[in-house]
């Protein structure tokens, strides 16, 4: 029995035995994918995000006219909570992953403020979170990028 493997990954692989180094090798098809809750974290957020800004044009652009043109007022009372729901959740993982993805307080505003508008949070997703994950596949640290 061998010490664990602290390889390319964050955390090792994880295999007791012995490694043969597999994933340490840029390119390599039989590459494991990077684990470890910073990405996980990162990975999170990003459907969040992409989820409260579904949920919030649904809301707006579904569930708000069906109450007061067809006063039918279950949609908001349907998607209202679930939107509230993912809007906490969104502004909890900002606060999760800004040291993981190094925003400054800026930009952590920023990402904060993009939650009360409709489209923004795809924006936040888009552009803010996918530099720091192609920096640490490509096997740099995300924290500093």
């Amino acid at each position: 029995m061998g010490r664990p493997c602290t390889g390319a990954f964050p955390y090792g692989c994880g295999r007791t035995a012995r490694c043969d180094g597999r994933h340490s090798r840029p390119g390599n098809p039989g590459a494991r994918p990077r684990v470890g809750p910073d990405v996980d974290n990162v990975r999170a957020f990003r459907i969040v995000s992409i989820a409260e800004a579904v949920s919030f044009l649904v809301l707006l652009l579904i569930a708000m006219p069906l109450k007061y043109a067809a006063d039918a007022p279950a949609a908001v009372s349907i998607v209202g909570p679930i939107h509230g729901v993912l809007f906490l959740g969104y502004v909890a993982m900002v606060f999760l992953v800004r040291p993981v993805l190094g925003w400054n307080a800026t930009r952590t505003v920023l990402a904060l403020l993009a939650a009360v508008l409709p489209v923004a949070p795809f924006l936040v997703e888009r552009y803010w979170t996918s530099s720091s994950q192609e920096a640490e596949a490509a096997g740099v640290g995300g924290a500093g990028a």
